[in-house]
């Protein structure tokens, strides 16, 4: 009787002891899974960031290229201006 009461109480440890270690395996499930939805999200961030640089770059250089033509155009009205004097 000492025997099956020692076994009936031990399994009931044993239970109790896997339902814990099933909850944490949850928990830590739920702890990975947020880790790596943050992760897709600083991923997308980056790659949002990264295209705007670009744009932001393009832009700088469209910019930089018209006023290169401006000065060409007012080198030129300046020299037409000059010539009808």
């Amino acid at each position: 009787e000492q025997t099956s009461g020692f076994i009936s109480t031990s399994s009931t440890r044993l239970t109790s002891v896997e339902n814990k270690n099933t909850t944490q395996d949850n928990r830590i499930n739920s702890i990975e899974s947020k880790y790596t939805s943050l992760n897709n999200v600083v991923d997308t961030v980056r790659t949002v960031n990264s295209n705007q640089t670009i744009e932001i770059n393009n832009l700088k250089n469209r910019v930089t290229t018209l006023e290169q033509k401006i000065s060409e155009l007012e080198a030129l009205i300046a020299t037409l201006q000059g010539g009808e004097e």
